[in-house]
């Protein structure tokens, strides 16, 4: 599949929406018609009606000079509207693009990634390619050269002569914005770096504000806080005083200068009768015309710069790396969970310290497994691979003696229950939790809320299942928030049910409740626990023991007790 581009897309959008282009260079050239034409009525005023004192063509012209500019502002307005859709339509195309991109792409590569720095890119950088570029500064471009072509042309043939002083201030404003350039990007980067950091500051202070009270951190925030906002400060005055010192410097300085000397030499012009009183008013209505081509211009190439950063960051967060796509379908029989087979898997995390080294084991159809160890053996990365949100390095994994690198991970992880370690939930309701990401009866989110001892809770509420759980759950307590997310895994009734640390939050009564509902609920599939605290893995059929990410250990809680190896000093640490 090709990667997307900005590029792509812009180019993409602006094909599909021809018919709208079409309709606004026609109203684009209808504007710039009336606009060419209104200063040569005022040159027949001048030149003709009034010497002649007509009084019937004087107030033709006086009404077509009224009427006139209200007639292009209309059309203008016509014209804006459809600019304004047009640069939006780019904008949204790209937003839903990268965000679908990057919901697919790999974990490796997000979890890389600054939250801050996705969110601005999303937001800010596709807003200002569509928004700013498209719509403020692209298709004006085009405007403008038109509207210059036609001034011009209009000027040369009143007086050439000036219409050449006229052209004079187009290379002494392109040296003068082409030796900036440079610098301009150089700012563009560096403030487009801190918009990141800004975004990024406050995603993890207030995710984070238990733990900045916790440690009385409020004044270290704020201060850091403090720190970025005087450098957003002082970046953003450089840039924008940059970007008006190349815009109203050249055109303020050299047009002044030169309709002083357009109008001095056309003087000249008159009086050698090489030109008339009305021919000069008329050019010099020409003049702002092209000056405003000529501003639009270093405008654009202003705007390219801050537009080609934007692009940039874009075009990287494309170029990450798809989940693998399609695959085969995963069938396991209703009644009888699968089985699963690593054999000899070897993984890292791109740091050089394997997390799981040659591990080889076999969980039996039904089996209710255990995963122990000491804390960085390889537990929890078991479990990221078999969902599939890493791939090993070496080694096979099966399911139903099937690889899974042969099956869509959307057919395999329909099948797959999963209880994580560190639990999300979104900030909307409890009934919308539970059922995630499906429209579920109120009734089947009741019953599966019943078996993890979550219902009598819930129904204390006053809101009851349409409480709002808060920003990532914390309006609920650890404890509730793991017996949510079971109860969410449980209600998707999979073949395959994966517990990482899915007690860790409970206390003893609540464990022991949550246990019994595992236990019928592991009933006609496969269980897998990822287990620190080893009563969550007791009443396991197996358990394997892993230790620097090998494998340790493996049998039967009694039998592993009997070896009196690494299982055993766990067991005796844990006084159970």
């Amino acid at each position: 599949m090709t990667q997307e581009t900005a590029k792509n897309i812009i180019v993409g959008e602006l094909r599909k929406r021809m018919t709208v282009i079409v309709a606004m260079v026609f109203f684009l050239m209808l504007t710039i018609l009336i606009s060419v034409a209104l200063p040569l009525l005022f040159k027949r005023l001048v030149d003709e009606t009034i010497p002649g004192r007509d009084m019937s063509e004087a107030g033709l012209l006086l009404f077509a000079l009224i009427t006139i500019p209200l007639i292009s502002a209309a059309l203008h307005a016509v014209y804006d509207y459809q600019r304004e859709i047009l640069g939006e339509a780019i904008s949204q195309a790209m937003r839903q693009k990268l965000f679908n991109h990057l919901v697919h792409a790999r974990l490796r590569d997000l979890e890389s990634t600054e939250t801050g720095h996705i969110i601005h890119h999303i937001t800010r950088g596709c807003g200002l390619v569509g928004d700013d570029y498209i719509v403020d500064r692209l298709i004006p471009l085009i405007s403008n050269a038109l509207l210059f072509i036609g001034a011009l042309a209009a000027m040369t043939l009143i007086n050439w002569r000036l219409m050449l002083i006229t052209l004079l201030a187009f290379p002494i404003t392109y040296l003068f914005s082409k030796r900036l350039k440079d610098y301009v990007r150089t700012l563009e980067e560096e403030f487009l770096r801190i918009l990141e950091s800004g975004s990024s500051t406050l995603q993890q202070v207030f995710s984070g504000i238990r733990t900045v009270r916790s440690f009385s951190g409020e004044a270290h925030e704020k201060a850091r806080w403090d720190t970025w906002i005087k450098r957003h400060w002082e970046v953003r005055a450089k840039t924008e005083t940059l970007h008006n010192l190349i815009l109203i410097l050249p055109t303020h300085v050299v047009d002044r200068v030169l309709m002083g000397l357009v109008f001095g030499v056309g003087a000249f012009e008159i009086i050698n009768g090489r030109l008339t009183i009305g021919d000069l008013i008329a050019f010099m209505l020409y003049t702002p015309y092209v000056y405003t081509a000529l501003r639009a211009m270093l405008q654009a190439q202003v705007t390219l710069e801050k537009i080609r950063v934007a692009i940039a960051g874009l075009d990287g967060l494309f170029a990450y790396e798809m989940e693998r796509q399609g695959g085969r379908e995963l069938t396991i029989s209703p009644g009888a969970g699968p089985s699963i087979q690593f054999d000899n898997v070897s993984f890292d995390y791109g740091r050089g310290d394997f997390a799981l080294r040659d591990v080889s084991f076999s969980v039996q159809p039904g089996e209710f497994f255990g995963i122990v160890g000491e804390s960085g053996g390889g537990k929890s990365t078991i479990v990221d691979l078999l969902m599939g949100f890493y791939a090993p390095q070496s080694g096979r994994i099966l399911v139903d003696g099937v690889d899974i690198r042969e099956l869509s991970l959307d057919s395999l992880r329909r099948h797959i229950g999963l209880v994580p370690q560190d639990i999300f939930l979104w900030n909307s309701s409890i009934h919308e939790n539970i059922a995630y990401p499906d429209a579920i009866a109120a009734e089947a989110v009741a019953e599966a809320a019943k078996h993890t001892n979550l219902h009598a809770f819930i129904e204390a509420l006053p809101e009851k299942y349409q409480t709002i759980v808060g920003e990532r759950g914390l309006a609920l307590s650890a404890g509730e928030r793991q017996r949510l997310a079971i109860c969410r895994a449980l209600l998707k009734k999979p073949a395959i049910l994966l517990l990482d640390e899915a007690t860790s939050a409970l206390d003893a009564l609540t464990e022991e409740i949550v246990q019994e509902a595992i236990s019928q609920a592991k009933s006609g599939r496969t269980a897998i626990a990822v287990a620190h605290r080893l009563a969550t893995v007791m009443k396991a059929d197996r358990i394997l023991v892993l230790q620097d990410g090998s494998v340790a250990e493996l049998g039967t809680p009694a039998e592993l007790i009997a070896e009196r190896g690494l299982f055993y000093r766990l067991h005796e640490a844990q006084k159970l």
